[in-house]
């Protein structure tokens, strides 16, 4: 089955796991960012620059080591983004920083959410029809 026209093929098992509850779904990011919505670097990153959070800081130079390492493809760890985020909060407090948040994820897109509501449609389970 699909739940979007290019969307992956579901194995019938695996529906079948989902109608007895025995499937949990983890969704990172990623499923957001054909919707308009920043990836976790992104959402950090401009959260940063909102903040006026400097270059030669301990959260800065985190940052940048990480749009290095995306520009150069290496395939070092990544950075932890978490990481920078607790930082961010001790420096500038957890309102200031989350009012950032929304304020980045609230920039005016129009978002397209067809994969979101394709894992809503999968989710759900089977329809129960009553008669």
């Amino acid at each position: 089955m699909r739940f979007t026209e290019a969307g992956p093929s579901i194995p019938n098992e695996l529906l079948d796991s989902r109608d007895a509850g025995d499937v949990v779904f983890l969704c990172g990011a990623g499923v957001s960012i054909p919707s308009g919505l920043p990836d976790f670097f992104k959402l950090t990153t401009e959260v940063a620059q909102h903040l006026g959070v400097q270059s030669d800081s301990q959260p800065g130079r985190l940052i940048e080591t990480e749009r290095q390492n995306r520009l150069a493809g290496a395939s070092a760890a990544s950075v932890s983004f978490d990481r920078i985020f607790t930082m961010l909060v001790r420096a500038f407090g957890i309102s200031q920083v989350e009012a950032e948040v929304v304020a980045v994820l609230s920039s005016g897109r129009r978002p397209r959410l067809g994969y979101h509501r394709a894992l809503l449609d999968l989710a759900r389970g089977p329809m129960v029809v009553k008669g």
